[in-house]
């Protein structure tokens, strides 16, 4: 028959329930505890310091479920026989290495250095044309934009702006791919912006030259760089002289954290 652990419950007045431990080693409940059968514990219950049971294995403690609320376990090791769940605002943070064996299915977030297993992304499309200009302009500018996004909590869209936010430090990928129209030959330059507060920086800039008589054109702009929560994202267009450029129907635009 395996070991029991046992527990002595004590009713008493809040005055007589001693608050520490060496409280309890100098009281009368020492020696009754002494006395007791062995492999008898206890716990003090009152409005002292917390005094731990020691190492006890929770399935000794009986086989029903433990809610805990919104309270934190700290322990050494967890050993979990089927899996471990919670609703999708539940949260699992390893503050050192996490290591896995066996079977690993991941169905949800997990986080691993502060980044987020997917990585988050938000990606947007513009389903009408946009704005027809040869100042600089963001795409998106006056078109109606369709956005999908796997974490709304790390990047968004702000359709006001016609830009990304991002809510985390990391390294982000942004990526466009635009179609643009021009009334005659000449040169676009496409760019990739990123603000912090009122701080503006090109994060990658190119000049295509467009034809009038093959366009629509399809052009490709990325770029890879570090950024703090907070910072935004867009993408530019503009003529080096006075020709109108119409970013048309199907522009888009994803901005990816990295890590």
């Amino acid at each position: 028959m395996a070991d029991q652990v046992l527990f002595l419950s004590i009713t008493t007045d809040e005055d007589l329930i001693p608050q520490t431990q060496d409280a309890v080693l100098s009281s009368d409940m020492a020696e009754k505890i002494d006395a007791a059968p062995a492999g008898l514990g206890y716990i003090v219950c009152g409005v002292g310091d917390d005094v731990s049971i020691g190492d006890v294995p929770i399935s000794d403690l009986g086989h029903s479920d433990l809610e805990l609320g919104s309270n934190t376990i700290t322990c050494r090791n967890i050993r979990v026989t089927n899996h471990v769940s919670g609703d999708y605002t539940s949260e699992m943070v390893w503050d050192g290495g996490v290591n896995v064996s066996g079977t690993v299915d991941i169905l949800s977030s997990l986080i691993v250095s502060a980044c987020p297993i997917p990585a988050p992304y938000c990606f947007m499309q513009t389903t009408t044309e946009g704005l027809a200009s040869s100042d600089e302009k963001h795409i998106g500018d006056e078109a109606t934009v369709a956005t999908h996004g796997t974490n709304s909590a790390y990047i968004t869209w702000n359709d006001t702006d016609k830009a990304f936010n991002v809510s985390a430090d990391g390294v982000y990928e942004v990526h466009a791919i635009v179609s643009l129209g021009v009334a005659a030959t000449t040169t676009v330059t496409l760019g990739i912006v990123k603000a912090t507060g009122a701080v503006e920086v090109v994060k990658n800039q190119l000049d295509i030259r467009m034809h009038s008589s093959i366009d629509p054109q399809e052009n490709s702009i990325a770029t890879v760089t570090a950024a703090s929560a907070g910072d935004e994202f867009w993408v530019t267009y503009n003529d080096d002289g006075a020709t109108e450029i119409t970013p048309t129907r199907g522009c888009t635009i994803m901005v990816r954290r990295l890590s």
